[in-house]
């Protein structure tokens, strides 16, 4: 995927057009995007003859004049985007000039060159950069011992051997060219001569017309270096460049190979041959998978300021001694995207960074394209000290939009981080969610639950609450019955029947205007819902191809609300109609209350009179009156209570398959890391030992020492929360005998009640990941669980299970400050190597493995400065390539090996 340019690879990107024309985008993103992004795959066809060859060769050409020719071919690289050449012709240089000025003249790199013919009568394409001279071609040409170059095919008095280790000294590279054909060295050559050959360093790469599993049987062992007559240090590389004397040819697949270069050069095919899994691509091998990238980095203010960043969507390196910023990079991207460290240590070191590198005022912008649903660009910029914003490709400010919800599942960690998450089981078990299935993830469907068993557990508990309240109002009703039972028996009963009965018809007007204040109520609740935000399709019915027919909606919802409103009204209506024949009748029932007082008054003196207290029996009679609805309401409720509870256990048998489907899924993706991994690294996964969520959950509601119970509960292998909850409702005895707890703890732990009980069920025993690492090798293993390893193998262990099965960049800082050296080169480059053709990887670094055996695709440079006093960080763009740019080799020996004498001293000293 070569997503910022087409494949001729100059045109920008039209989907990022909008928003580079934006007035709100940096201009320092604008020049980012402009610079080179490292090394990328261009397609080559490296055998290509010129119209004299035909002519000499085919029997029959379509192509009456070389320019029509020239033109044919030109026209036929453009529409198959080849951007490289290789002009062959047999040992002729001037019969390819104008050829090669043509494919120029329209943006296509030539190399120019000739195919030698060996004395063995071994084919070879020597290729040189399209600056060397006719002249110096042809004494290279004459260097190769060509006697009669009039024949049709030259041929050379040189060795195979000879020319292969000649050309690269005259400025050129060779390839075998149809090495499995005719003339081809596998087919020329037999026994020692064509194994000593095929052993020879100075042999990079072969020409076949497909994949090496389609090379003739014989040929086939041999190319993929597992003849042991034939073997290699390193395997030959394999490209597809069939002659091409047609242009029609160049639409073949096997004519032409994807090869990754900075820009096209000798070196850079030096490079793509001596890395061929890394730089070499076949027309028949899988293109690279799209997958979210950093496009480009912009700072404005703190220690980068001003400076810019493109970035390769594959691997890229950043590198530079103390103080060049590499730290403030990666930091500067995770305050960015608003990512939160993983540890405390981690967070510190964040923390302290940007607030020295950046400071007030600093703005860090960041381009990114995400691929999936469609492919997309987005803006990402920060203010020191506010909040992340976000556009899209149009420019458009997105609200409420956080850089998280664009980017997938990235990650950063910065330095020691990924030693420090080694600490905390839990969260490396998290690491294993990216290789389950999105259709199998339960985080929605248990937080989903999770809402539900909090909003029963608040019904449940206010139930309970009201429940209590009227058990503890109606506990004074036997007491109440009994006096009055003791009046009935003195005749009270009777004579204040008048003044019992005219209150009972008191608190039945009391009863009617709240059922009047409910009505209205629910009238206000109506009037409410006869509102809507807006029509339901609206302006949108002009854009849906069915527009006519759905907007008929509209009037659908139009009519319902009018209706909604007018019945509203009618409610409101009716209330105050009902208000005003309550009071009506409440006016009527006055006097009659007024006469029963006079009444009662006359009573009570004459009971008084005889020693009995009649207001007592009244205020006792009323009390009973009211509180026998409250016997039908706690009848009720406790229904009620029941039918929650019930829909409770249905959610907690919900809630407990959930969490077990989830383990299992983690189950899953733990056998499949270990499957990726295998003979590396081993994964299980089992609950966590730590019950934090418990134990909080626990001194929230209860006070005292937990160690015993809590350490009784980390013993029991197959916990249920569940289970627990219930034997804390049911109260110390249930603790004592089902877990073990002493007396003590137990009854602290039940007075937590209810409220404990349904908190606990509610919680979960998250899932830690046991980790194992082969410190052995493939045929001797031996396996150490994280716990017995030491901190760079632990680290190890983790990076390896970073780089697996994500679309999302990877950003680490200087991983290998915790890495044991031998498991870079024997594990993480491998890995990397692979993943990286999946992802973007982002990483700074101080060891030479990780850019050059990993075969970063951008290796930036970064340089501490000091003007006047203050230090500044920059990443000048000549600093900005990959291995097959000559200053960047330059730079990874000067920075990383420790500059050339001491590369070459080391190599002495090992005997290399």
């Amino acid at each position: 995927m070569q997503c910022m340019h087409s494949s001729m690879g100059d045109s920008p990107d039209p989907q990022l057009a909008g928003l580079m024309g934006h007035g709100a985008v940096p201009e320092g993103i604008r020049n980012a995007v402009a610079k080179p992004s490292g090394a990328r795959f261009f397609k080559c066809a490296l055998q290509v003859n010129p119209f004299a060859y035909t002519t000499r060769h085919a029997k029959k050409s379509a192509f009456k004049t070389e320019q029509e020719y020239n033109d044919a071919i030109v026209k036929a690289c453009l529409k198959e985007g080849i951007e490289v050449v290789g002009i062959t012709d047999h040992f002729r240089i001037a019969t390819s000039q104008t050829l090669a000025a043509a494919l120029a003249a329209a943006g296509v790199h030539v190399f120019l060159g000739f195919e030698a013919s060996s004395s063995e009568g071994v084919h070879l394409l020597c290729l040189f950069p399209g600056s060397t001279s006719h002249s110096e071609l042809e004494r290279t040409i004459g260097a190769c011992g060509v006697t009669d170059l009039t024949a049709e095919s030259p041929q050379s008095d040189k060795t195979c051997e000879y020319l292969l280790q000649e050309i690269p000294k005259r400025g050129g590279i060779t390839v075998a060219a149809h090495a499995c054909s005719p003339s081809g060295l596998l087919t020329t050559l037999k026994g020692q001569p064509r194994a000593r050959v095929w052993a020879n360093p100075d042999l990079l790469a072969i020409a076949l017309p497909g994949p090496r599993g389609d090379a003739p049987e014989n040929c086939r062992d041999i190319i993929a270096n597992k003849d042991s007559a034939h073997a290699r240090p390193r395997i030959v590389a394999a490209i597809n460049a069939n002659d091409v004397s047609d242009p029609a040819a160049l639409s073949d697949p096997s004519t032409t190979t994807w090869i990754k270069m900075v820009v096209p050069s000798i070196e850079g095919l030096r490079q793509a041959f001596l890395d061929c899994d890394s730089r070499i691509r076949l027309n028949s091998d899988p293109a690279p998978t799209p997958h979210t990238e950093l496009i480009a980095l912009f700072w404005a203010g703190g220690l980068l300021d001003g400076q810019s960043l493109r970035f390769n969507e594959s691997l890229n390196a950043l590198i530079g001694g103390r103080g060049a910023g590499k730290s403030t990079l990666i930091e500067s991207l995770r305050y960015a995207f608003e990512l939160a460290p993983k540890g405390d240590e981690a967070k510190r070191l964040h923390d302290s960074i940007i607030k020295s590198a950046l400071g007030q005022g600093t703005t860090i912008s960041v381009l990114l394209r995400s691929p999936r649903p469609s492919p997309q660009y987005y803006l990402v910029e920060r203010i020191y000290g506010s909040k992340a914003r976000v556009r899209d490709q149009s420019g458009e400010l997105l609200q409420n939009v956080k850089p998280q919800s664009v980017l997938g599942n990235l990650e950063v960690y910065g330095q020691h981080e990924i030693s420090e998450l080694t600490r905390f089981p839990e969260k490396l078990a998290q690491l294993l969610r990216r290789f389950t299935e999105p259709s199998t993830d339960k985080s929605g469907a248990k937080a989903g639950l999770r809402e539900e068993l909090e909003r029963s557990r608040a019904a449940i508990t206010t139930e309970e609450t009201e429940v209590g309240r009227i058990e503890e109002a109606l506990a004074a009703l036997p007491t109440l019955k009994e006096h009055l039972k003791r009046f009935a028996a003195a005749g009270l009963d009777e004579k204040l029947k008048d003044k019992t009965q005219i209150d009972k018809e008191g608190r039945l007007f009391e009863t009617a205007l709240e059922m009047v204040a409910d009505a209205g109520n629910l009238a206000a609740d109506v009037l409410a819902d006869g509102t809507a935000d807006g029509p339901i399709v609206g302006e949108d019915a002009k854009e849906l191809p069915n527009g006519a027919i759905v907007a008929k909606l509209d009037k659908v919802q139009k009519e319902l609300l009018q209706k909604i409103a007018a019945a509203g009204k009618t409610i409101e209506a009716a209330v105050k109609d009902a208000t005003k024949a309550v009071e009506a009748i409440k006016t009527e029932w006055t006097p009659k209350q007024t006469v029963a007082n006079e009444l009662y008054q006359k009573t009570l003196k004459q009971l008084k009179a005889e020693g009995h207290d009649a207001d007592k029996f009244v205020q006792y009679k009323n009390q009973v009156e009211r509180l026998k609805p409250k016997e039908v309401e706690l009848k009720a409720r406790k229904k009620a209570l029941t039918g929650l509870q019930k829909v409770r256990r249905e959610l907690l048998a919900k809630w407990d398959a959930a969490k077990a489907e989830d383990y299992r899924e983690l189950q899953k993706a733990a056998r499949k890391v270990s499957k990726h991994l295998k003979d590396r690294v081993r994964v299980s996964v089992r609950p966590s030992a730590t019950l934090d969520q418990v134990e909080t959950v626990i001194r929230k509601h209860c006070s005292g020492n937990f160690t015993q119970p809590l350490e009784r509960l980390r013993a029991n292998s197959d916990l249920s929360l569940t289970d627990l909850g219930s034997a804390v409702a049911e109260g110390p005895a249930a603790l004592v005998s089902k877990y073990g707890f002493s007396q003590n703890a137990a009854e602290r732990m039940a007075q937590g009640g209810s409220s404990l009980a349904l908190e606990i069920e509610e919680c979960e025993v998250p899932a830690e990941a046991a980790l194992e690492l082969n410190v052995g090798n493939e045929k001797v293993q031996t396996w150490k669980e994280l716990a017995q390893l030491s901190t760079g193998q632990k680290a190890t262990a983790v990076l390896l299970l970073l780089l697996l099965e994500s679309d999302a960049p990877l950003i680490v800082d200087q991983p290998e400050d915790d890495l044991d050296n031998r498991f870079i080169a024997d594990c993480i480059v491998l890995t990397m190597r692979d993943e990286k053709k999946k992802r973007q990887f982002i990483f700074s670094t101080h060891n030479a493995n990780i850019p050059v055996l990993g075969d970063a695709e951008q290796i930036a440079g970064l340089t501490p400065v000091v003007e006047g006093g203050i230090e500044h960080a920059t990443i000048p763009d000549h600093l900005c390539g990959s291995i097959d740019t000559p200053a960047i080799k330059e730079m990874i020996k000067d920075l990383l090996e420790g500059g050339q004498e001491a590369f070459e001293f080391r190599k002495r000293k090992y005997g290399f």
